[in-house]
């Protein structure tokens, strides 16, 4: 059941943040042993796992590695500082829902009762055909295909199992699409970078409030204050780049990355020195 909750979680996370390289990897025992306790011989609920996930969140995988067997809850000192949450979640018992729900945000978790002939699948649209009921299984719908009926699932038996982890069931076999479980992961802010210059080099220097933003990415449409702020010896002429003017001080709208130069001028007036020597008689 955390397995399958998770793989979903994983999936909608990279979808939401727009990045096939993110590689989330969230601690299922976390999430197993400490939502449920030492009840591997039982089993859990997906709904009371999606509770989980929102209400309390999952650590990453290295905070607490899973281990195939009943253990007391033993996650890491500051898990608390490295959890993920969702936002949400939502049953859904349309097929044409699931499907949209697959098209529009990515993989969700489903049951499906689990026979004998189901642990001898290789390859192919499984449909049981054979054996006694073993239990009930928590997996993570990938995709689907209409032209032969079929959904595409994420299993949790290791590679060597079925179509190298993964198998596909026939539409409405082993009570598969009765009921989804949709995770509900928020959209990242999209975030824009400052970045900041002054002419010539020691002229001066750019305070900016909030001051992260000259540092780090800031949350796009942060409206930031700049000050211009002159050494010893040099006064501000004017601000270049994404931004104009010769006030000291101004705003700008991160509404996308911005580049800002500060422009500073010596007040010397670039004349001879003159230095006076008295003269001594003796």
């Amino acid at each position: 059941m955390a397995f399958g909750t998770i793989a979903a979680i994983e999936s909608r996370l990279e979808i939401a943040a727009g990045d096939p390289d993110l590689n989330p990897d969230l601690s299922e025992a976390h999430m197993f042993f400490c939502g449920s306790g030492r009840t591997c011989g039982t089993g859990w609920y997906p709904s009371a796992a999606m509770d989980f996930a929102r209400d309390t969140g999952i650590a990453d995988e290295p905070c607490y590695p899973y281990t195939g067997h009943d253990q007391t809850c033993s996650v890491c000192p500051d898990w608390q500082s490295r959890v993920t949450e969702t936002s949400s979640w939502v049953g859904i018992t349309s097929v044409a829902d699931m499907k949209q729900a697959l098209t529009d945000y990515g993989p969700f978790e489903v049951t499906m009762v689990v026979y004998t002939d189901f642990f001898y699948y290789a390859e192919g649209i499984y449909q049981h055909t054979w054996g006694e009921i073993q239990g009930a299984h928590a997996v993570a719908v990938v995709g689907y295909d209409d032209n032969e009926g079929y959904w595409i699932v994420k299993n949790s038996w290791g590679t060597n199992w079925g179509e190298n982890g993964w198998f596909r069931i026939a539409y409405g076999d082993c009570y598969i699409d009765n009921y989804a479980y949709v995770p509900l992961v928020d959209q990242p802010t999209p975030t824009c970078y400052l970045d900041t210059s002054v002419t010539p080099s020691g002229g001066g220097t750019i305070l900016a409030d909030p001051s992260v933003c000259a540092i780090d990415r800031c949350e796009q449409g942060t409206e930031v204050e700049l000050s211009a702020i002159p050494e010893t010896g040099y006064e501000f002429t004017a601000w270049d780049g994404d931004v104009s003017g010769s006030s000291d001080s101004i705003r700008i709208i991160l509404d996308s990355d911005k580049n800002v130069t500060a422009n500073f001028s010596s007040t010397s007036d670039g004349g001879d020195v003159r230095i006076f020597i008295p003269m001594v008689i003796a």
